[in-house]
């Protein structure tokens, strides 16, 4: 799987409501899938997420994976490294 995305959430801190609530996403290698969506929907929010470009404050929780590999727990020397080689 090139992208999967499982039980994402993200939260800021003292807001009443999740920006992303349990998104889950699957993209196999040679697909191509449109996210669409209304304004303030999370479109924006579920990409920042892939690439760990988030707010500061911003705390996510699940699972985002591309190409096998953890965003979400990847050090930053190692996240630099991922976004040029496999992201980009």
């Amino acid at each position: 799987m090139l992208l999967d995305i499982d039980r994402l959430t993200v939260q800021l801190p003292g807001a009443a409501r999740p920006l992303l609530a349990d998104v889950s996403l699957r993209v196999a290698a040679g697909e191509v899938v449109g996210l669409v969506g209304e304004s303030g929907s999370g479109k924006s929010t579920t990409a920042k997420a892939v690439l760990r470009v988030l707010p500061d404050d911003a705390v996510a929780h699940g699972r985002v994976t591309v190409a096998g590999t953890d965003v979400l727990t990847m050090p930053g020397a190692a996240l630099r490294r991922h976004r040029a080689r496999r992201v980009a």
